[in-house]
């Protein structure tokens, strides 16, 4: 394909008969081109993207929260706003598909505009080396090789095998571990700030308590949840909306950012009664406002969720 094109691609999976069906008004859709994405005046796309997003929403969201601690969910989604390649390394197919379809839903008010693939067939592992922004779940183990003394060799190391993921991580890609629930990010060549969302502890604390009532405990779960009552919904969307409400201040400062021409304005985009706490912080801004995430979220507005949910939860 060429840049002047829209490319159109269906995917299609199942994850198991034994985990909670996902209805569909019609295919999920991700759109792909080769330099960027390439819109209509309208935007029109944007909507269809983000009703692929809303078909699996409800059943994806509460799964990841179950099971991945507050530290680790912000973090993740810092980078995915920094446009970091995201793989999600685990053993359950079913949270591992909830946890890639979930990363893409709470980044709203920001659009995932690249690839998400729930579950990464083998046959399709040259993804992995692909020089582009991706959300992709695997399915096995993930185990870190030992890096070089010299901090080379980082290219091509990151491989699919029959349990899982093996070698070492690029610079600009993350390995997001869901059994040892931690996020593997290549210290080489990372800039300061990617993996952090700034003011993020405005929330931490609500976060936290929000999970683990989600749980109905402080500790980890040991099994997936995939059924939620209606009370632990309530739950979700009180996460969902704290999230999305801050990730939308952060669009905000970087659109500020955005509009000074002088660095030293630049540095006092924050929000009233705020101040940016880091260097970190500017770093993380300065480099989301240049990205084709942010350009997108300025351009489109998000439509409202949908008010009855084609998903079962039980």
């Amino acid at each position: 394909s060429s840049c002047n094109k829209l490319c159109l691609a269906v995917l299609l999976f199942q994850i198991s008969n034994d985990l909670p069906p996902i209805h569909f008004k019609g295919p999920a859709k991700v759109y792909i081109d080769e330099m960027a994405r390439v819109a209509d005046s309208s935007m029109a796309w944007v909507a269809r993207e983000w009703a692929a997003v809303f078909a699996t929403q409800s059943w994806a969201v509460p799964p990841l929260l179950a099971w991945l601690d507050g530290s680790t969910l912000t973090r993740t989604l810092a980078l995915l706003l920094s446009e970091y390649k995201v793989v999600v390394v685990g053993k359950e197919a079913g949270v591992c598909s909830a946890v890639v379809l979930g990363l893409a839903a709470l980044l709203r008010p920001v659009l995932w505009v690249y690839p998400a693939i729930p579950l990464l067939p083998k046959s399709l592992s040259t993804m992995l080396e692909a020089p582009m922004s991706v959300l992709l779940g695997v399915l096995g183990t993930y185990s870190a090789a030992d890096a070089n003394d010299n901090g080379e060799d980082y290219e091509d190391e990151l491989r699919m095998t029959s349990t899982g993921l093996t070698g070492i991580c690029d610079p600009g890609t993350a390995i997001l571990d869901l059994t040892s629930r931690r996020l593997h990010v290549p210290q080489c060549g990372m800039s300061a700030g990617h993996d952090s969302l700034p003011h993020e502890s405005a929330i931490a604390q609500n976060l936290r308590e929000a999970l683990e009532n989600l749980r109905g405990s402080k500790k980890l779960l040991s099994v997936p949840r995939y059924s939620v009552t209606a009370g632990q919904m309530e739950i979700v969307r009180t996460v969902e909306a704290l999230l999305s409400s801050h990730i939308l201040k952060v669009c905000q400062l970087a659109s500020i950012l955005a509009s000074n021409e002088a660095e030293e304005q630049g540095s006092r985009a924050t929000q009233p009664g705020e101040k940016s706490d880091t260097q970190k912080e500017m770093n993380f801004l300065n480099y989301f406002r240049k990205t084709q995430l942010f350009w997108v979220q300025q351009r489109s507005p998000v439509p409202p969720l949908p008010q009855s949910v084609e998903y079962s939860v039980s």
